[in-house]
């Protein structure tokens, strides 16, 4: 390895790695650097373990051009989503849990590196049979060599690198030094992004998309909260008690998480946001920022109250097919101004709403039961909303001074 790769690709660092700001760019970046340096890369795999509550791990290709991807299993898939990065191409796939275990995996080179470190191959054009299945694909673009290594990563994750060049004699000693030489320092930057993106799933994933955003951004003291205009939703699944003392505590788990995926994605489809579980009960609001006004948080609210309504219809189908009871729960909503913000200790932080407002929304999904609904709102909302409602009465709430006029939907 010459000494003028060493400068340039510790120039590379400083100029343009360190400046990359999602892993796409990263990876892009330094293939760019490596065929700028003699190393005619037409194809990189990148795989790298994740935490994220539906992804295991993460797949990056980049393609020196545009091309056809290819198949992946739709069994291990998550998500796939292709870049084009100037004449460049990057085929980004989420992959899931049993992803490890599958055939097309054991049948990969990286399969082989997780067992020995490193895979160096030499692709003979025109080969009858290869060693693995994908230097098919690398023979047919014009690949005559394969270099792959496990990264050493600081934390957990497992990674894994590939490159395959079209370069005449594959990856000579000096390239493979080269390679060996750079990747440590190609992981530190990589780890920067990896755990920036953790962190983010991670908030996103407990405290929600805008107060993990504000957490990130430093809104992290004790008593530190803003107001906020916001359609507000509190949901409750009823007959929980009960239900929670004639079935096992696996059996409970399975069951909320049950109602809460028919619930919440309800709630995401209509651009809410759900800020926390209590127990069986939901809470969540439908900031008017976000919306063209009032009016359409409301109704967004409303629509997402009805909408939760037929996905636990059809959940219910399903769970009395076998043999299951169905899941009932009520809806409160209420529109107005809320305290958004972190009340706690400097020891342990919460991240929710509080108020007047919000307390109503929870007094009105109390009614439900008895008044034989499973949605209601308050006159507010249903002055705001163009869905037809009719009222059920007026009614007193614990720390409310006047009677509350309280609505259902009309359909």
């Amino acid at each position: 390895m010459s000494e003028d790769f060493r400068v340039n690709f510790y120039e590379w660092i400083i100029n343009s790695g360190r400046r990359c700001v999602t892993t796409p760019e990263l990876v892009h970046s330094l293939c760019v650097f490596l065929n700028d340096n003699g190393y005619s890369i037409r194809r990189t795999n990148l795989a790298t373990e994740t935490i994220h509550p539906q992804m295991k791990a993460i797949r990056l290709v980049w393609y020196d051009e545009t091309v056809e991807p290819g198949f992946v299993n739709p069994e291990v898939q998550v998500h796939r989503q292709c870049y084009q990065m100037g004449t460049a191409m990057i085929d980004l796939v989420y992959f899931n849990a049993i992803s490890r275990s599958s055939p097309q995996y054991k049948a990969s080179p990286f399969y082989k590196i997780e067992q020995e470190g490193e895979v160096l191959s030499t692709i003979t054009p025109c080969q009858e049979e290869y060693e693995f299945p994908v230097f098919n694909d690398l023979a047919e673009i014009g690949c005559t060599g394969y270099f792959g290594l496990q990264l050493q990563p600081h934390g957990d994750f497992r990674q894994t690198i590939s490159l395959a060049t079209d370069v005449v004699t594959g990856f000579d000693q000096d390239k493979v030094e080269g390679l060996r030489w750079c990747m440590p320092l190609f992981t530190l930057l990589l780890d920067t992004l990896l755990e920036d993106e953790v962190k983010r799933t991670l908030a996103n994933a407990y405290l929600g998309a805008e107060p993990g955003r504000l957490v990130l951004n430093g809104m992290i003291a004790p008593g530190e909260v803003k107001s906020m205009e916001a359609a507000i939703w509190f949901s409750d699944l009823r007959d929980f008690t009960a239900l929670s003392g004639e079935i096992s505590s696996d059996q409970l788990v399975a069951e909320m998480n049950e109602y809460f995926s028919a619930v919440v994605g309800a709630i995401y489809e209509r651009s809410g946001e759900v800020l926390k579980f209590i127990g069986d009960a939901i809470l969540a609001v439908f900031p008017v920022e976000q919306f063209d006004g009032a009016e359409q948080a409301s109704e967004a609210a409303l629509q997402a109250a009805i909408y939760a309504g037929e996905r636990l219809e059809k959940l219910n189908q399903e769970r009395i097919e076998r043999g299951d009871l169905p899941l009932q729960q009520g809806v409160g909503l209420h529109i107005g101004t809320v305290k958004f913000g972190n009340i706690g200790t400097l020891q342990r932080l919460d991240f929710t709403v509080m108020g007047t407002e919000v307390n109503l929304a929870s007094r009105i999904e109390g009614l439900c039961s008895e008044l034989g609904k499973e949605i209601l709102c308050s006159e507010k909302v249903s002055l705001l909303v163009s869905t037809p409602v009719r009222q059920m009465g007026e009614h007193k709430f614990k720390g409310i001074t006047k009677p509350v006029g309280v609505f259902t939907p009309d359909l």
